[in-house]
This record gives C-alpha cells, structure tokens and sequence, in this order.
C-alpha cells in the first residue's frame, strides 16, 4: 500500500509563479504570528486567532513534531520574492488508501483578493492528482465563507451539499458547504491524462 513516506520524506517544496510552498520552520514564528493574530482569518475555523508570538511557536513545534511522526501534510504558504510566509495550507485527513483528502488554508489578510489562495490550492491540487495519484479532494467551508466559496469555484470545485450541524466549535454548532473534485474532473479542466 502507497504510504506517507513515498510523498512526505523528504517533506516536498513546489514552486508556482509567485508563491513557495514548504514546511514551516520555527523561523516563520514572527510572520505566522503576523496572520493568525488577525481575527478575521480564523473567523470560519475551528481555531482562534493566536494571542502572543508563544502560541504560534508552539503550533510550529507540534508542526514540526507532525512532521517527524510523519504525519504532517500543512505547508506554509511563502512568496517566491522575498520568502515572507502569508499563510498555510495542509491536506486534511489524508487517506491514501482510498485516495482522498481534504483541503484546508488561511491566508494573512492583507493578501485577500490577489488570487494568492487560489494560487496556493490549485498547487495542492495538482500535486494530489497528478503525483500522488488522488482520486478526490473536499474543500468544507461555512455557508457565511463566502470568500472561500469563491475561491472554490474558481478552481473548478462543485459544490455536493449541505451538511448541517456538521462542526461544534466556538460554543455553536456550524453547518458546512461540502465541495468537491475528482481526478476525472480536474484533468478535463486542466489536462493531461494522470499518472501512469
């Protein structure tokens, strides 16, 4: 059975026009720091916005940890120019037995609208269809992220359903919007024929 190793040892980088996704180190303390403090970006998540440079440190040390038990998938999101990260974005329950996984991401918010998010799925989603061979990735977003949506759209994703209640978190309960792409789906919009 394809395992975590064949993709995440040695943890990849991929490159894109503008934007390097890696792994965190504990050097991006100050710029992650900068992004998850803002409470708009974790307004939709299950996380609250980091109070002190401390937190984020021990985020990036559980990260780090994730990686050495190999079973981290989070990438940080840096610009190609200068390496500033702005932000994160990891494969979500990834289940390569079954091919699947789920995308999540979040994004400093001074680099909303600049296509940065879409710029940093669509590397998640090219590199789980066309290298590791996924047959679907999900995208769960709440019904008042419509941000996101957007985002989602825009990289083809169709939207399956409603699946109400399906989070508890912040003292509520939390309908998603359940969006979806198959590998058949993305290399009709994008090409090519998949991996061998």
């Amino acid at each position: 059975m394809i395992g975590y190793e064949e993709y995440f040892r040695p943890f990849p980088t991929f490159q894109s026009a503008r934007l390097i996704l890696r792994a965190l180190k504990m050097s991006d303390a100050a710029d992650l720091y900068d992004c998850c403090r803002n409470p708009e970006v974790s307004r939709y998540s299950e996380w609250y916005p980091h109070p002190d440079i401390h937190h984020t440190k021990a985020y990036i040390s559980w990260m780090l940890g994730e990686y050495r038990r190999r079973e981290g998938t989070t990438f940080a999101i840096s610009l190609a120019g200068t390496g500033r990260v702005i932000g994160t974005c990891s494969y979500i329950g990834l289940d390569l037995e079954h091919r699947t996984a789920e995308l999540g991401y979040c994004l400093h918010r001074d680099f909303w609208g600049a296509g940065y998010g879409s710029e940093a799925a669509y590397i998640l989603l090219d590199n789980g269809f066309r290298r590791m061979g996924l047959h679907r990735m999900e995208a769960k977003v709440m019904p008042e992220n419509t941000r996101s949506e957007k985002l989602l759209r825009r990289l083809g994703m169709e939207r399956e359903g409603l699946l109400k209640k399906a989070i508890y978190c912040k003292g509520a309960d939390h309908d998603l919007v359940l969006y979806a792409m198959t590998d058949d789906r993305f290399y009709q919009l994008f090409g090519g024929a998949g991996p061998a």
